[in-house]
């Protein structure tokens, strides 16, 4: 399955809803890179921004980023039905933002 690569800078995602796709997509790889001090989240909502509120909406798939250090967005791929958005913040459930780069590959 081919994809198509975007990258979405910390600051698009420290604490803000970010909408990378709106439909149903795939995640097929990518990279996360934690700029700052202390572990973060980047967090991936099945749903448009309209319907994401941070700290209350559950989100669909989430992943621990280690303090200076970069991972690979493991348990490829991810399926999301009706549109992905994502977020970067201190807790898997909560709404504080942190620096974390974006790399990915969707289909």
């Amino acid at each position: 399955m081919a994809g198509a690569p975007i990258s979405i800078l910390a600051s698009q995602v420290n604490g803000l809803v970010r909408q990378v796709h709106g439909r149903a997509c795939h995640i097929l790889g990518g990279q996360l890179a934690k700029t700052g001090a202390g572990d973060g989240y980047v967090v991936f909502f099945d749903a448009t921004t309209a319907n994401v509120t941070l700290g209350t909406t559950v989100p669909t798939y989430f992943q621990v980023v280690s303090a200076t250090d970069q991972d690979p967005i493991r348990g490829t791929p991810i399926a999301f039905n009706t549109a992905l958005s994502i977020a970067a913040v201190t807790t898997p459930t909560g709404a504080t933002g942190t620096d974390i780069h974006v790399n990915m590959v969707i289909g």
